[in-house]
């Protein structure tokens, strides 16, 4: 069995502050001149314009007339060649109360002091890596993570970024976000997403080989976190607040146990409840539903019979450690475990789990390496 390996931090934060049209003036035409000086990129996006003047210390601004937005990797920041590590505030010699200090040399060079003084977090984008055998894998939890469909109060959004890329393939990440704007969920294949990529080594490539990076993006409030002195900082950043993102969403959106091809699962639901005959009749009815409309949330709702609820049908499956989610006939890969395992969140159902997976690799059944 592969040994399962994560790591966990922030991809990169936003800061953003609003400005009168002056300062929108005269920011301009500081970045106009900087962009002389080094002969780097100042150019309209979209609404905006985008100024690459430190984008290899991890620093992309985006000025229009009512505000500047700033994207920072700090994993960069801290060290330029870093394209692929996450930051973490409690294992990174650059603490978060250091990090205002670490920008100011860059932004300094084109945002007057008392503007530096007004930015404030506007994004924070959670991050968890696991490593998988082969892109393979990755695919192919992306591909399950869609069969599940969606609940209500969430939909399937893609950035006009990666949408309108050259090389966009949505087989290769799934965005999710919520309806209240509050935050957006993507699961990518980071290989696949560098592999265009020109500036990347190739050691570093090949180190993203079957790598599955989940980003949960929150959006603040705006100016509801200042990012000059704040004591709080190293809290937002933190580990604590990253895993507590994590429970309170990924649960909403995807089910518990191990991912199986449908025949093994219907020979362990026949064996699981052969004294249950109404549940078994239930839990196959409702496998064959998922199974044709590839949707969980679908398949429950065309059942027949709704006298049992949705949660009584999702225990019976998760208590024997099964995920209602099917991997296809025609896949080479027989087995997944629940993507809660891959990203190290806690799992009311982890025993089952284990113990299903056992007694599968005790059968020789298991092919995951």
């Amino acid at each position: 069995m592969h040994k399962l390996h994560q790591n966990t931090g922030i991809h990169t934060f936003e800061l953003q502050c609003r400005l009168c049209y002056g300062e929108y003036l005269s920011i301009r035409e500081r970045l106009y001149a900087l962009s002389k000086e080094t002969s780097s990129r100042l150019f309209r996006s979209g609404k905006h314009y985008k100024c690459e003047i430190f984008s290899n210390h991890g620093i992309s601004a985006f000025l229009n007339a009512h505000y500047i937005k700033l994207i920072i990797n700090p994993s960069r920041l801290t060290e330029p060649g870093n394209f692929i590590d996450l930051y973490s505030a409690e294992q990174c010699d650059a603490s978060p109360a250091g990090l205002p200090h670490m920008l100011s040399q860059y932004l300094g060079a084109f945002l007057p002091a008392e503007i530096c003084q007004r930015l404030c977090i506007s994004r924070i984008d959670y991050t968890i890596d696991s490593f998988l055998p082969s892109d393979g894998h990755v695919l192919l939890m992306i591909k399950l993570a869609k069969k599940n469909g969606l609940p209500r109060g969430f939909e399937e959004t893609y950035p006009a970024k990666i949408r309108n890329s050259q090389n966009f393939n949505n087989s290769f990440s799934y965005d999710i976000s919520h309806t209240s704007g509050e935050y957006q969920i993507t699961l990518y294949a980071k290989h696949k997403q560098l592999f265009t990529r020109k500036d990347i080594p190739q050691d570093m490539l090949s180190s993203t080989e079957g790598l599955l990076r989940a980003e949960i993006s929150w959006f603040c409030p705006p100016s509801a976190i200042p990012f000059w002195h704040n004591e709080e900082l190293g809290d937002f950043l933190g580990s604590g607040r990253l895993l507590s993102i994590y429970q309170n969403v990924v649960p909403r959106l995807f089910p518990y146990g191990v991912y199986l091809k449908s025949p093994l699962v219907k020979e362990f639901i026949e064996k699981s409840y052969k004294n249950q005959r109404t549940m078994k009749k239930h839990l196959l009815g409702l496998l064959d539903n998922i199974i044709t409309y590839h949707s969980f949330h679908n398949g429950y709702k065309l059942l027949k019979n709704k006298n049992i609820p949705k949660k009584a049908l999702l225990e019976s499956f998760y208590s024997v450690g099964i995920n209602p989610v099917t991997i296809g006939i025609n896949e080479k890969i027989p087995c997944l475990p629940s993507l809660y395992s891959l990203l190290g969140l806690q799992n009311p159902y982890q025993e089952s789990e284990k113990n299903l997976l056992a007694r599968l690799e005790k059968q020789n059944f298991l092919n995951y390496d």
